[in-house]
């Protein structure tokens, strides 16, 4: 309550009103309620509640109404309070002074116990405590003494009393992760760390001063104080061991296609080019630079076969070919598909030295960019593009009526055969669609990416979140100067 305002009501812009039944300021200051409806108990409302009468968008009990005694034209003179509808100086035994009303605190539910304590519409005050469950809006739930919107309650989210994590928040009544494990909190947008974040220190938006630092959520001057194992790198404390942009020493920040392990920049290297030497990934049984081990360079004409130098031009195995100082596989090679320096996309792979879009087993077929099954897609029945009329099943390929009998080994699910071992899309069971970075192994979904990169792009593991050359989808580029958050690319 501000200083000069009376029991109940509090200064809004100069002026003492009582956030219980004030139209302008309803439960707040400024708070203004909608056209057409009217201020109860600190919350608007249709229509004013049994006992209350709507004076100029307040709902007031006109019998201790100060502002409205008697009737909504009669305001009390300073110095009197209304009681039982009339001005009177002072208020009868029993009773207490509110806002210039009197008021019985033992039973009067917008001054409950005290001055303006309001039970909230739908509940009731019985010797001076609220009891009752309060009355919701449409899509609200009752939950203790308030109305939660399980939709999007942080802390009442798809039940009540049900608290989100840090970095998550409620939508759909489920709480979903939107910030990663080392920078949790959102603020306006953005991920950071409340706990060492100098311009968001304990509270989004609370900048340290000039030369401090921030250390646990408090600012303070002096040495930065980091956790066990954490080291002070400028305004924030960074785990050398594992921090992309702080890898082995403050500043060194590893490069596209790297992590940091160990203190050091790892590549992510390919299937095809499994070994990393310096930071490159090679293939030790072919590259004439990297021969057998890192760094193993092969003699002027001599070239690297099976891991060993050998002089003249490579002897490649059956089926093999030599492209330049390498023997490389043209039906299968993604860097030489089908002819020497052939490099397939990305997405694809070389299959009978053709590339080809990756497909799962369970969807083998490529129709437009789109991996189908042929033989149980209605869209896509026996050939892309071949369509099954309404009501009709695909089964084998073929366009027929009916449950779709499907081959051994495979469930239907609809209108489709599908394979619950392997399928993305129903792992397991119809309907169980794997996660972001997951993909369907023995019917279970198994993380194949970590949960700082969770999709896979062409082999890598990636953020979609935060890429900018993979962002919100793989192979969106963002345009020079811009950065990728949340999937979007921004300015």
């Amino acid at each position: 309550m501000a200083a000069g305002c009376g029991g109940g009501t509090t200064s809004c812009g100069g002026a003492c009103v009582d956030l219980s039944s004030s139209a302008t300021s309803c439960g707040a200051c400024g708070r203004a309620c909608p056209t057409g409806q009217v201020c109860s108990h600190g919350e608007c409302h249709p229509a004013c509640e049994d006992g209350a009468t709507s004076c100029g968008g307040a709902c007031v009990v006109l019998g201790s109404s100060h502002d409205h005694c008697g009737r909504c034209e009669t305001a009390c003179a300073s110095g009197q309070v209304c009681s039982n509808g009339a001005c009177v100086a002072g208020c009868a035994q029993g009773l207490t002074t509110c806002g210039g009303a009197c008021v019985d605190t033992r039973t009067d539910a917008t001054h409950c116990g005290a001055c303006g304590r309001p039970c909230g519409a739908g509940r009731t005050c019985q010797d001076g405590t609220c009891s009752g469950a309060p009355t919701c809006p449409v899509n609200a739930t009752a939950c203790g003494d308030d109305c939660a919107y399980l939709q999007s309650d942080y802390f009442n989210c798809g039940s009540c009393g049900h608290v989100c994590g840090t970095g998550e928040k409620c939508e759909e009544a489920q709480c979903k992760q939107v910030c990663p494990a080392d920078r949790p909190w959102d603020c306006g947008g953005t991920c950071v760390d409340l706990n060492v974040d100098p311009k968001n220190c304990g509270n989004c938006g609370a900048n340290c001063a000039s030369g401090q630092t921030c250390s646990g959520g408090a600012c303070g001057g002096g040495p930065r104080t980091c956790p066990v194992n954490a080291t002070a790198c400028g305004e924030a404390c960074a785990y050398l061991q594992t921090d992309y942009f702080n890898c082995g020493s403050c500043g060194h920040v590893c490069g596209t296609g790297e992590k940091c392990e160990g203190a050091q920049c790892k590549q992510v290297c390919p299937t095809d080019r499994p070994w990393d030497c310096g930071g490159t990934c090679v293939n030790l049984e072919s590259d004439a630079r990297n021969c057998g081990t890192c760094g193993n360079a092969c003699a002027a004409g001599q070239v690297c076969s099976g891991g060993v130098c050998a002089g003249g031009g490579p002897t490649c195995p059956v089926n093999a070919t030599a492209c330049g100082n390498a023997c490389v596989y043209l039906q299968s090679d993604y860097f030489n598909c089908g002819a020497c320096g052939n490099v397939c996309g990305a997405g694809e792979k070389c299959i009978s030295a053709s590339c080809n879009q990756v497909c799962p087993a369970a969807h083998p077929w490529d129709c437009s960019g789109t991996c189908v099954d042929l033989m149980v897609d209605a869209s896509n029945c026996g050939t892309c593009g071949t369509a099954c009329a309404s009501g009709q099943t695909c089964t084998n390929g073929s366009c027929g009526g009916g449950t779709p009998a499907c081959p051994i080994g495979a469930t239907a699910c609809g209108n489709a055969c599908v394979y619950l071992q392997t399928d993305y899309f129903n792992c397991g069971t119809c309907g169980h669609v794997c996660g972001a970075g997951q993909k369907c192994i023995g019917a279970s979904c198994a993380q194949v990416c970590p949960v700082d990169h969770p999709w896979e792009c062409g082999g890598a593991c990636v953020d979609l979140r935060d890429d900018p050359k993979n962002c919100g989808t793989c192979g969106t580029a963002c345009a020079a100067g811009q950065t990728c958050h949340d999937g979007v690319c921004r300015t």
